[in-house]
C-alpha cells in the first residue's frame, strides 16, 4: 500500500481517489515546501472547513500548488499531489522538516496528539522510501526466526538470573515491573472493509470457529473488541452523556445524524437516562441474547444507544495477548463511532482490509 493510500486510510479513515495532481510536484523546489505541506496535511474531514476559511491558509496552499482549495474534496485532491510528490525521491532531512512542522503546529495547539503521532508514524524517515538511503541487504537468519513466546521466556530467564546475582530491593522491584509488562503485553488486530466484503468469514476462518457474523454473534452496527478468556460472555458499552451530547451537537450539521437522533430520541424519549449516564454505562449480557443489544433489526434501535461490545472467548487463536477489533466501518455517519474506530486503528499492531477485488 502506498503512502497515500496509507494516509487517507489511518487519518482520514476512508480510501480517496485521485483525480487530479494540482502540480504540487513542479513546486517541490520551493524553499517551504515541506512546512507548508505539513500544515495542508493536518486538517481532517471536520476541520477542514475551518481551515479552508483562512485567507492565510490559501496564500500558503497557492505557493506550492497551482491553486488554493476552496472545498473539502479539493483540499483532498490536494494532499493526495503533495502525498505523491512526498513519496519520490524525498530527502530524509526534508522529511525531518516535515515531521517538526508537525511537532510546531502540535505545540501551537493546532494538531491534536493523537493526530500528530499518526502523522509521525506515516512520514518516519525509516518507512518512507529517502532517495538518500542506503540499500542495505538484511540478513535472515535461524537466530532471527524465534517466535514471540521464545523470546520472552528469555527474556524471564535473564530477569529470574538478575534476580538472584542483584541484593536491592528497588532494582528487584524494577525486574518485577518489567515481568509486569512483558506479561500484559497485546497484539492487536484491526479489520476493516466496506459491507459485504466478507469480513466475517475471513475472521472466522482466522480464528478457526465461526464467532462473527454468526447466530452467536450477529451482525452488527457496532465496534466488537474480541478477547480471550476461559469463560465465554459478552459486555456491551453505551454512550457517556457527553459523547452522546457530541453526537447531538453533530445533528446540527449533518442530516443523516439528525436523522439518527431523532429516531432515538423518539423511541427511547425518558428512558434514554437509563442507559446514557455520566460515565459510561456497561452491561454483562448472554452472548446468545447480543443481537437484542447489536442488531439494527432485532434491537429495537438499542444499538444506536451502544458504543462498543466487547466480546471473551476461549478460542486458541486470542491466547497470549491476541485481540481482534471488528469495525463496522470507516464511513460510519455517526461521527462519534467513527471517531472511536478511528483511534482503536491508530493503536493496532496489524490492520486487515478487505476490498472488492473487482473494484
Amino acid at each position: 500500500m502506498n503512502l497515500a493510500n496509507n494516509y487517507f486510510l489511518l487519518y482520514h479513515g476512508m480510501q480517496i481517489d485521485k483525480t487530479t495532481s494540482f502540480n504540487t510536484s513542479k513546486r517541490k523546489s520551493h524553499p517551504n515546501f515541506f512546512e507548508i505541506a505539513a500544515l495542508i496535511l493536518v486538517p481532517t474531514r471536520k476541520e477542514s472547513d475551518k481551515f479552508l476559511a483562512l485567507n492565510s491558509f490559501k496564500t500558503l496552499a497557492e505557493q506550492i500548488s497551482d491553486k488554493a482549495p476552496t472545498t473539502l474534496d479539493e483540499l483532498n485532491q490536494l494532499q493526495h499531489g503533495l502525498l505523491d510528490a512526498i513519496s519520490k525521491e524525498t530527502k530524509k532531512e526534508d522529511l525531518e522538516k516535515l515531521n517538526a512542522s508537525f511537532e510546531y503546529l502540535k505545540n501551537e495547539e493546532i494538531l491534536e496528539t493523537i493526530n500528530y503521532n499518526k502523522l509521525l508514524s506515516l512520514f518516519d524517515p525509516s518507512e518512507v522510501s529517502c532517495c538518500d538511503d542506503e540499500k542495505e541487504s538484511l540478513q535472515i537468519t535461524q537466530e532471527s526466526l524465534k517466535t514471540f513466546q521464545e523470546n520472552k521466556k528469555e527474556i524471564e530467564e535473564l530477569i529470574a538470573d538478575l534476580k538472584t546475582t542483584f541484593n536491592s530491593q528497588e532494582f528487584k522491584n524494577e525486574l518485577e515491573e518489567v515481568t509486569q509488562y512483558i506479561n500484559n503485553q497485546k497484539f492487536s488486530i484491526g479489520i476493516t472493509g466496506v459491507m459485504n466484503a466478507g469480513k466475517s468469514t475471513m475472521l472466522n476462518a482466522l480464528m478457526g470457529k465461526e464467532i462473527l457474523g454468526s447466530a452467536v454473534v450477529p451482525e452488527t452496527a457496532n465496534l466488537t473488541i474480541v478477547k480471550y478468556d476461559t469463560k465465554s460472555s459478552a459486555k456491551v458499552f453505551f454512550w457517556n452523556t457527553k459523547e452522546w451530547n457530541t453526537i447531538v451537537r453533530s445533528a446540527n450539521e449533518l442530516p443523516s445524524i439528525a436523522d439518527f437522533v431523532e429516531e432515538t430520541q423518539k423511541l427511547f424519549k425518558e428512558e434514554l437516562n437509563t442507559y446514557i449516564k455520566e460515565e459510561s454505562l456497561s452491561q454483562e449480557v448472554d452472548i446468545n441474547n447480543l443481537a437484542l443489544y447489536t442488531s439494527a433489526e432485532k434491537s429495537g434501535k438499542k444499538c444506536n444507544l451502544v458504543k462498543y461490545v466487547e466480546l471473551k472467548s476461549d478460542l486458541a487463536f486470542l491466547q497470549n495477548g491476541i485481540e481482534i477489533v471488528d469495525t463496522p466501518g470507516l464511513d460510519d455517519p455517526v461521527i462519534q463511532r467513527e471517531e472511536i474506530t478511528k483511534e482503536y486503528l491508530s493503536q493496532c499492531d496489524l490492520m486487515l482490509h478487505l476490498m472488492n477485488v473487482s473494484q
